[in-house]
């Protein structure tokens, strides 16, 4: 596996059997609490011999030639070493819905946005795996122990953490509430929106879950994006499915409307997995022309994600997505996706599918799948040319600097 070669060589410790062990410039928890404020000779020979990945992807997008510098802060020994004796929890914990925070420090291990001088930096990751922490409860002693270091620097009093990235999409581990002052890497966190960047969850189509008999590569679900129009027709039956938890509760109020409907839309269909599972989730999603994501515990959820892996139409039934939910503050969402309102009569929803969706010309479906496909690698984690890591970098970036520029212009600064 080429990330475990990658990380086991850049660290030149013993931990080869995880990717994810060590992160950036090394901070001693032991040590004043201070990071260095000058290169690490130590890491010269490694920075020369990593290769920085490719953000082609984000060229002929409104990112394109946008460019930010960061500085991640090295795990300490302690916390990379308890991490290394759970390499099967990591991997797995990566396809979870919430592990976006893995492939974030992977990311940034070869993104050409990185600098290993911090006072070249705009910004400063924090290493930790807040979330794989919080709902495995592995490493809490040295995940402590290491925040506290970072805490206790001058790199962080500077701007009392305020440039500091900390991501989690895991409501059971709120990066706002974890650290109040940093930059929040989240779904949302209205309290701090000014200090808060909308991240992608993770899809689970890569995942292996119950008994169910699909499983795909990130590499297949890329080549079905790329499905001419004839294939994409040929080989998606479907109109509509949706699977996900349904129950009285509000926010499930429209997923509890649309399994009222689907029997009335051809080709359509709706799957509950609450007190159920779905044993044919895969097969199903990549049959499906139109992908249908429906609120439910908050206005985003993993199922999107899915839904562009797979390179289907987007349909999102979802009021408050618009406002401070979608990643990419750059991305213009709204031209490749079709938003159906919320809180109508049957009817009138019925009627929406109808006329806004299902009648839809072969060559505006062509232009819908052009827009999500252009856009996967900003969006995707797992996609073969990601830069997600990068498209949140930059957001990050636009945020701090109009913060800077208030308080400058306020006499703060």
């Amino acid at each position: 596996m080429r990330r475990v070669a990658l990380f086991a060589g850049l660290v030149g410790t013993a931990i080869g059997s995880i990717y994810l062990a060590r992160v950036g410039p090394y901070l001693d928890p032991l040590s004043a609490g201070v990071a260095s404020r000058n290169a690490s000779s130590d890491f010269a020979a490694a920075e020369n011999q990593t290769p920085y990945r490719s953000i082609a992807a984000l060229k002929d997008t409104p990112y394109g030639g946008l460019t930010t510098k960061f500085y991640v802060y090295k795990q300490s020994d302690s916390y990379s070493k308890c991490l290394g004796r759970y390499p099967d929890s990591i991997e797995s914990y990566r396809r979870f819905k919430h592990g976006s925070e893995i492939w974030w420090l992977e990311q940034l291990e070869t993104s050409p946005f990185r600098t290993r001088d911090p006072q070249d930096a705009e910004l400063f990751v924090v290493p930790l795996l807040h979330s794989f922490e919080k709902r495995l409860t592995h490493c809490t002693w040295e995940f402590n122990r290491l925040w506290r270091a970072i805490q206790d620097g001058d790199i962080y009093h500077r701007h009392q953490g305020r440039d500091h990235l900390l991501l989690s999409t895991d409501f059971k581990a709120p990066p706002g509430k974890f650290c109040n002052t940093c930059m929040s890497l989240s779904l949302l966190d209205r309290r701090k929106q000014q200090y808060h960047v909308a991240t992608p969850m993770v899809g689970h189509i890569q995942r292996k879950i119950a008994n169910s008999t699909k499983v795909l590569t990130h590499a297949e679900t890329q080549q079905l994006r790329q499905q001419d129009a004839d294939a994409f027709m040929a080989t998606r039956p479907n109109n509509f499915y949706f699977a996900g938890q349904a129950d009285e509760r509000h926010g499930y109020r429209s997923r509890l409307q649309f399994q009222r409907i689907a029997s009335r839309l051809a080709n359509s269909t709706f799957a509950t997995t609450t007190n159920a599972t779905v044993l044919d989730f895969v097969e199903q999603a990549m049959s499906t022309k139109f992908g249908l994501h429906i609120r439910g515990d908050n206005p985003q959820s993993s199922r999107l994600y899915e839904w562009i892996d797979l390179g289907a139409v987007l349909v999102l039934l979802s009021d408050p997505i618009y406002d401070g939910w979608l990643p990419g503050n750059l991305i213009p969402w709204r031209d490749f996706t079709i938003p159906l309102r919320e809180d109508q009569s049957d009817e009138a929803l019925l009627a929406a599918f109808n006329n806004n969706v299902l009648s839809m010309s072969p060559q505006k479906v062509e232009q819908m799948r052009a827009g999500t496909n252009k856009y996967a690698p900003l969006l995707l984690w797992g996609a073969p040319n990601s830069v997600v890591a990068e498209v949140l970098l930059l957001d990050a970036a636009s945020k701090w600097k109009k913060i800077l520029k208030e308080e400058l212009s306020n006499g703060l600064s």
